[in-house]
C-alpha cells in the first residue's frame, strides 16, 4: 500500500545549519524507513548548506519532504560571517508546521535505523497511543547500546510516571553525577504533536542544551509514556573542539531561569534544577576549555561569565559527588585558571579517546 500521500503519523523535524555535520546520510536513513506514513520537515536557518541541493533533488516527486525556513521570532545571533536563527526558533518552526500525530526530532549527521518508525508504531503508537515515547540509541564513537533510560521497557501510566520517573528525569541523584533518566535529548523522544503545541519552548535565547527546554515539560505533562529499549537511532559525537560556543554561559542562565519559571508549581522537578544547573556549569567550563583563545583570555572569559550569569548561585556544592564538588569549589574560590587547566586536560583526554575508538 502506498502511504506517501496519506496523512502522516510521524513528522520528523531535521534542523539544518552550515555549522552542523553533513545531513546527507541522515536524510537517506529517514527516506529508507520501512514504515512509510511520515513526513520529513527540513528546517533551514538561512546559512549556506552545501548538501541542500542534493536534498532538494531527493525531494523531487516525494511529497513527504517539506523544506521550511525558520522564523527568527525576534532573535538572531552572529556566527562568523553568517547570521543564524536561534535553534529554538528552528525547532518551533517545525513543530508549528507539522501535520503528523507524533513528532520525532533528528540531528544532522545522525542515522535512524531502517526499522525505527515501524518499531515505534508497532510497539507503542499503534496499540497504545501514548503521549511520549522514549527509545534506545547507539553512540557512534563507541558503537555501544545506550538504553537512554534506567527503567524497565514497556508502557507507563500517569501514576507509574509520577512514582517512578518524574523524581529522576532532570537529575537522578541515585546514580553517579550527572545522570538524568531518560537521557536528556530530543533525538530519543517521540512526542504527541498536541502535547508539543502546548509545551514548546518560549525562550528563544536558549541556544545550547536546547533539549532541556522541551523534554522535561513534555514528559511531565504526559498522561502516559512508552519506553523502548531497542537501539533505533545512531548518535554522532562531534570531535573534540568542534562544539565551542561563546554564549554557553548566557544560554545556561536563560535556560535555568526558563525552567525555574515553568516548574515553579512542581516541587519534585524544581528540587532537581540546582543539580542540572551544576551540570550545565561544568559543560560550560568544558566548552570554554575548547576555545582556541589563549589561556589568559579564556581565564578572563570564565571569570566574567560566571559573575555576570550568576552561574554558581543556588548550587549546594556540598551535596555534589567528589569530582564536581572539587571543581566547583575551585571556581567558587576564584581559582579559574586551575580549574580551566583541569578541564582542558580532561577534555583533551576525552578527545584522544574518541579518536582511538
Amino acid at each position: 500500500m502506498d502511504l506517501t500521500n496519506v496523512k502522516p503519523v510521524f513528522s520528523i523535524i531535521l534542523p539544518l545549519s552550515a555549522a552542523a555535520p553533513s545531513p546527507t546520510e541522515t536524510v537517506n536513513s529517514i527516506l529508507s524507513q520501512t514504515y512509510k506514513a511520515f513526513e520529513l520537515l527540513i528546517v533551514t536557518d538561512g546559512t549556506e548548506i552545501p548538501e541542500l541541493s542534493y536534498i532538494l533533488q531527493r525531494a523531487q516527486g516525494d511529497k513527504r519532504i517539506r523544506l521550511l525556513s525558520a522564523r527568527s521570532e525576534g532573535l538572531r545571533k552572529s556566527v562568523q560571517e553568517h547570521e543564524t536563527i536561534s535553534p529554538v526558533s528552528a525547532i518551533n518552526t517545525g513543530i508549528f508546521a507539522a501535520r503528523g500525530d507524533y513528532i520525532f526530532f533528528a540531528d544532522a549527521g545522525d542515522v535512524l535505523l531502517p526499522q525505527a518508525l515501524q518499531t515505534i508504531y508497532d510497539r507503542a503508537v499503534g496499540p497504545r497511543r501514548p503521549d511520549s515515547v522514549v527509545i534506545g540509541f547507539l553512540t557512534s564513537a563507541s558503537d555501544r547500546t545506550d538504553l537512554s533510560f534506567s527503567y524497565p521497557a514497556g508502557f507507563y501510566s500517569r501514576e507509574t510516571l509520577e512514582k517512578g520517573v518524574f523524581p529522576y528525569m532532570v537529575s537522578d541523584r541515585r546514580k553517579k553525577y550527572y545522570s538524568a533518566s531518560p537521557y536528556p535529548a530530543l533525538f530519543n523522544r517521540v512526542t504527541s504533536r498536541k502535547l508539543l503545541l502546548r509545551h514548546y519552548c518560549r525562550e528563544v535565547r536558549v541556544t545550547q542544551e536546547t533539549a532541556h527546554a522541551y523534554i522535561h515539560e513534555c514528559l511531565l505533562y504526559s498522561e502516559s509514556a512508552y519506553f523502548i529499549s531497542d537501539p533505533l537511532y545512531i548518535r554522532t559525537v562531534l570531535p573534540w573542539g568542534r562544539s565551542y560556543a561563546a554564549d554557553y554561559f548566557t544560554s545556561n542562565m536563560h535556560l535555568i531561569n526558563y525552567l525555574t519559571e515553568r516548574f515553579s508549581g512542581d516541587d519534585i522537578v524544581s528540587s532537581q534544577l540546582p543539580f542540572l544547573k551544576a551540570h550545565l556549569l561544568l559543560n560550560a567550563l568544558k566548552n570554554t576549555a575548547e576555545s582556541p583563545a589563549p589561556v589568559g583570555e579564556k581565564t578572563e572569559h570564565l571569570a566574567r561569565e560566571i559573575r555576570d550569569t550568576f552561574a554558581l548561585s543556588d548550587i549546594d556544592i556540598s551535596a555534589l559527588p567528589p569530582r564536581p564538588r572539587f571543581e566547583l569549589s575551585l571556581l567558587k574560590g576564584g581559582h579559574y585558571r586551575a580549574v580551566l587547566t583541569l578541564a582542558e586536560v580532561k577534555t583533551s583526554m576525552q578527545g584522544m579517546k574518541g579518536k582511538l575508538e
